[in-house]
């Protein structure tokens, strides 16, 4: 098994759907921050590609709302983004 990463729980969505920050994990404006990319996945414990989205929440955190395939299945957890001068990564 490869390494695992912070799953998005449900306690990071409210009742309306929301997504919250998970880091603050109680800031819910959130904003894209860079384009949406695919990769093949090397950096999850899955076998499959990755989606990742990234925002930026308004207290200043960068993160990746991952979407990763594995055999028939998706798998959705947050990832800290690592931010270079020009771009998130």
């Amino acid at each position: 098994m490869k390494k695992s990463h912070s799953l998005v729980l449900p306690a990071l969505i409210s009742e309306d759907q929301t997504l919250y920050c998970p880091f603050c994990r109680d800031f819910d404006y959130n904003h894209l921050d860079g384009p949406v990319t695919t990769d093949n996945g090397s950096d999850w414990w899955g076998d499959g590609p990755v989606v990742r989205i990234p925002f930026k929440c308004e207290d200043g955190h960068r993160w990746l709302l991952c979407i990763g395939f594995h055999k028939g299945n998706q798998h959705i957890f947050a990832q800290a983004a690592r931010v270079s001068r020009d771009k998130v990564q």
